[in-house]
Parts: C-alpha cells; structure tokens; sequence
C-alpha cells in the first residue's frame, strides 16, 4: 500500500513539474514521476538508517539488560513496521483472541525465515515480549542493538552454559511476569523445505511445564518467499494463533507428548496454507 500511495504522490508531482517548466511532450511527465518515485524510496530509506543510528547510540551491548525494555519494544516495532512496507509484505493475521490476557506465556512455531521474528513482533506489538534469538542477529546493523535492548536472548548454540545463563534470565523475566517468551522448537530455520517442520526439541515445553505457564501454538506462512523477491514483488504473509494450552490442558502430558501434540497441530496448519 505505502508504494502505491508513494507511486501516485510521485505521478501527480511528475505531472505539476512538468506543467510547471512547461514541457510540450507529455511522456516527459513519466521520467519526471519516476524520479520522483525513487528520491522518495532514497529519502526514507536514509532518514530510516539515519534514526536507527540515533536510537542505537545510547545503547551499551556489553552490559546485559537487567529487565525487559518495553518502550525499545515500540520503538523496535515501528522500525519492523516500515521496514516491512517497505518489503512490500502484507501480513495477515488471525487468532490474537486466543492469546492470554491476564498472564504472559510461551509462544512456539515454525521456523521458516529470518524474517519470521519480525512479523511475529508487529503482531504482538501490544504486548512485552522477548525472543530465544541466535547470536548472528545480534550483529544485524540497528537491529541487533535494539534487540539487546529489549532483553532477547543471545544463543550460540555452541556455549552450552552460557546458553543456560541466557535462558535462565528468560525464564526468570516469564516466570516472574516480565514478559513472555517465544522460542521455536525446531531450534533453527528449515532452510530445505522437504519437510513441512524439522523435529522438535522438548527443553522448552519441559520450561513451560515446570512454570505452569501458557504455550501458544504459532504458525507462520509466506515469509521465506519475500527472500526471493524482496523489493520488487507484493508478499502476503500468513501468521496465525492455532490454540493457547494452558496448564489444565498439558499437565498429565510428559515434554515429549506436548511437543509431539503441538507438532502435529503446526504441521496441519501449515499443510492447509500451504494448498490455498
């Protein structure tokens, strides 16, 4: 939507410019549109960059937050918003009255993109939240400081006790009523696409057991597609609430029979987006 608002603002631009320096051959008034078009992408690309640099500043990485940072959540948010227009993603989202209001919880889905966090965060932009993120992202020019900033969790997957030390200050923050949580289970991307999800990993259901928190089961659909064609194509990306598992619901299970539950209701629902 935000390119075709810019497009038309940059046709009628085009047009008073060209009416204004007074040029006999109309189809001068497409180049001079165009122009237009791409000083404004050029424009809000820089100022986007320019802020983030700005909001970037004050923030010390090697000092780990002590608590969760909502009003860096918002700003992150605003800046995952516009970059997503940018994109050209339309997100559609369904399922939020399943989510908890009265208590934080853990959120679990699948894994297809680097850019799944994002459009996980523009749907629970009303709520505290914090990521399970893998250590690469915290390198991500702008972004990473500001996800150090919130409180996400930086795992390496090779530190075993650090990851612990991480985990644990996440677990505290949930238990605690900081924030909620999320984590995917498959504990990294499907970058193969053979299978609809890879196996799931039990640690975090076992979390959410002995917290009696919550697990909102995720789905997410779309965003490995916007890769291909990111700034030249319209994406629709789907992300929806399957079911919220409270504790009543789970407590006879072991870890094992959750992950093996919240699977099956993951993979059903990706089958179904996947043949619309």
């Amino acid at each position: 939507m935000i390119k075709i608002i810019v497009l038309l603002v940059s046709l009628v631009l085009g047009i008073l410019t060209s009416l204004l320096f007074d040029f006999a051959n109309p189809y001068v008034y497409i180049p001079v549109a165009f122009g237009f078009f791409v000083a404004y992408i050029i424009l809000t690309v820089s100022l986007f960059f320019i802020s983030a640099v700005i909001v970037d500043l004050p923030i010390d990485t090697k000092k780990k937050p002590e608590k969760y940072n909502g009003r860096y959540q918002k700003i992150f948010s605003r800046y995952v918003r516009c970059a997503l227009s940018l994109f050209g993603v339309k997100l559609k989202a369904k399922g939020i009255e399943l989510v908890p209001k009265d208590t934080n919880f853990l959120l679990v889905g699948n894994h297809i993109s680097n850019l799944d966090p994002l459009v996980t965060n523009v749907y629970f932009k009303d709520y505290p939240f914090i990521f399970a993120s893998k250590e690469s992202l915290f390198k991500v020019p702008f972004f990473g400081k500001m996800i150090h900033q919130i409180g996400y969790l930086k795992l390496n997957r090779e530190d075993v006790r650090k990851d612990l030390k991480e985990l644990e200050r996440g677990l505290t923050w949930l238990k605690d009523g900081d924030c909620s949580l999320a984590v995917y289970p498959e504990g990294t991307r499907n970058k193969t696409g053979e299978t609809t999800l890879l196996p799931f990993k039990d640690t975090c259901f076992k979390f959410a057991k002995n917290l009696q928190k919550p697990i909102v089961v995720s789905a997410i659909y779309g965003t490995k597609e916007v890769n291909d064609h990111l700034l030249t194509k319209r994406h629709v990306v789907h992300y929806e609430i399957i079911q919220t598992l409270y504790y009543d619901d789970y407590k006879d299970m072991t870890p094992s029979e959750i992950s093996s539950v919240v699977y099956d209701m993951i993979e059903q629902r990706v089958l179904e987006l996947q043949s619309k």
